[in-house]
């Protein structure tokens, strides 16, 4: 949701604000959060773009799914 206008706006109002990105890729991303219509590259163009504007302390958090996206090749792309 850091897409939409109101939700990034919101958030640059807060001290800390603390994001969950588990996969930079679209495979992993679909295994490990199984999106609906959400696409992970314009999840991680909002995230560059809220952290240009931000700033507060950010925290990104995440989730290591044992033989999903715990290869180097994943830790590379996050």
């Amino acid at each position: 949701t850091i897409m939409q206008k109101r939700i990034f706006d919101a958030l640059l109002q807060l001290d800390i604000v603390k994001f969950s990105l588990d996969c930079a890729s679209l495979k992993c991303f679909k295994k490990i959060d199984r999106p609906l219509d959400i696409d992970i590259n314009q999840i991680i163009q909002g995230l560059i773009e809220f952290r240009k504007a931000f700033k507060g302390n950010l925290i990104i958090e995440i989730l290591l799914v044992d033989g999903i996206n715990d290869k180097e090749e994943e830790f590379k792309k996050l």
